[in-house]
């Protein structure tokens, strides 16, 4: 969740930035556009790795439990 919430700060940031440096010159509007694209594919790649990283942990943990039950199981006298 750190990691999503410090990923939107970040954009918001840069969009305020963007939108608000008057010491900036102005940019034609495609390369405001390719700008915001490029922020826009940045958080999208950023949740993918977050989500491919909850897949990963959630497959350890369902392995773990699934050894943990099996090794219940195995030491229970019927």
């Amino acid at each position: 969740m750190y990691i999503l919430h410090l990923n939107y700060a970040y954009v918001i940031m840069c969009i305020v930035l963007l939108q608000l440096d008057t010491n900036l010159p102005l940019c034609p509007e495609d390369e405001k556009l390719q700008m915001r694209k490029w922020v826009i594919n940045s958080v999208l790649e950023s949740e993918k790795t977050y989500l491919g990283i909850l897949d990963i942990l959630m497959q350890v943990s369902m392995f773990i439990l699934m050894n943990i039950v099996v090794n219940v199981l195995a030491n229970v006298r019927f």
